[in-house]
């Protein structure tokens, strides 16, 4: 039997429907993914932050350590298949029709265009002053209409670039539901992530450009779709086999997630020879099946890692994690023009570097989540 826990969230998840918001605007929300995505969200962070810094080693008993951390650097394929989960649990409530599939696009907007917008008027003001000759106008053209992963030099900055993947994954799901009434809707989920494997396949064996399409929804669906099928699961109270539950499913999916990381690691491809692109094209959805794997049993296992992750203290940094994933760059951007370094050694500073940045854009965050995130959940439409 389904633990209790899933019940519980379902029916949260279910109030969040009413009027249930708070005095800040907040929706009933499932505490432990507020905290997965304030893992993605400073996972994030902490990538830049080394990056900023040179990436340097800290090695400890041979092992480079920041490399071994390098996992958090995909925050943002956590936070896809987040994102997956999410979306299905929202569309799936009710059936496709045009007008609920413009409400769902225009929701989505009013949810995430107030914070990119002003975030992006931001950026490109700051890059104006640095340089006169910015192409302002074009860029926060190119930005607004998210088609941004769409152009070599769309994004203002580079952490832009998933938000016009997110957007278009936006506009692709409800359109899978047009088969939910012939109970189709695993069939077209499972087509779409096969062309999306084959599209990875093609990008890393060379055929088809890597530099435009890794950023494309075709190629990322797979992770989204790891989402859908974990809401899927969720919202259908669908066991899974006991070896794939409690401890020792997390540690399986932990397993199964830096399995996925590995693949990756250049290192490793090398050595596989002709046979690397192939290896390489399945990194991403291995290490986001563990991702929604694990993601899945934080929502449905009550244990003692769940319970601390839905302390109100780490779910309020997942519920800004949007805010902290669209400032962070500013406050490096604001470091690089202090040339700031704080010791002579390298490592020190990445950690330095993360604990400024983080902290700076988690007060910014706050302000950012106030006035342009929350009000939508104020909305009585929302």
């Amino acid at each position: 039997m389904i633990d209790l826990k899933l019940n519980y969230w379902l029916i949260k998840l279910q109030a969040s429907d009413s009027k249930s918001t708070n005095s800040m605007g907040l929706e009933n929300r499932i505490a432990p993914l507020d905290a997965l995505r304030t893992f993605a969200a400073f996972g994030v962070v902490w990538n830049h932050s080394w990056i900023f810094t040179g990436t340097p080693s800290l090695k400890i008993l041979n092992i480079d350590v920041f490399r071994l951390f390098a996992i958090t650097g995909n925050g943002v394929n956590f936070f896809f298949v987040i994102s997956g989960f999410f979306m299905y649990i929202v569309v799936s409530r009710k059936e496709f029709s045009f007008k609920n599939y413009t409400t769902f696009i225009l929701n989505r907007w009013k949810r995430i265009a107030p914070a990119y917008y002003f975030s992006a008027i931001v950026y490109a003001l700051y890059f104006l002053l640095q340089d006169k000759g910015y192409p302002f106008f074009k860029l926060l053209l190119i930005d607004f209409s998210f088609l941004n992963n769409l152009f070599s030099d769309g994004n203002i900055v580079s952490p832009f670039w998933s938000l016009g993947t997110e957007w278009h994954f936006y506009i692709l799901l409800p359109l899978l539901f047009i088969f939910n009434k012939k109970q189709q809707f695993l069939r077209s989920l499972c087509f779409c992530a096969i062309v999306s494997f084959i599209f990875l396949c093609f990008m890393h064996k060379g055929i088809l450009n890597e530099i435009f399409w890794r950023s494309q929804i075709i190629p990322r669906f797979i992770e989204f779709a790891w989402g859908i099928l974990a809401g899927y699961l969720y919202k259908n109270k669908k066991n899974l086999p006991d070896w794939m539950r409690s401890v020792k499913g997390m540690f399986f999916a932990i397993i199964v997630t830096y399995a996925g990381r590995m693949l990756m690691v250049t290192e490793i491809i090398e050595k596989l020879g002709v046979y690397g692109w192939l290896v390489r094209s399945f990194a991403e959805p291995v290490m986001t099946f563990g991702f929604a794997w694990f993601m899945y049993l934080m929502v449905i296992e009550k244990t003692l890692l769940s319970d601390f992750f839905s302390k109100p203290c780490i779910t309020y940094l997942g519920k800004i994690s949007y805010s902290v994933y669209l400032w962070h760059t500013f406050i490096l951007l604001l470091l690089g023009q202090l040339k700031y370094t704080a010791t002579s050694i390298p490592w020190v500073n990445s950690f330095l570097v993360f604990f400024i940045t983080a902290g700076l854009t988690i007060f910014i965050a706050h302000f950012s989540y106030k006035f342009l995130e929350a009000p939508y959940f104020r909305s009585k439409k929302a």
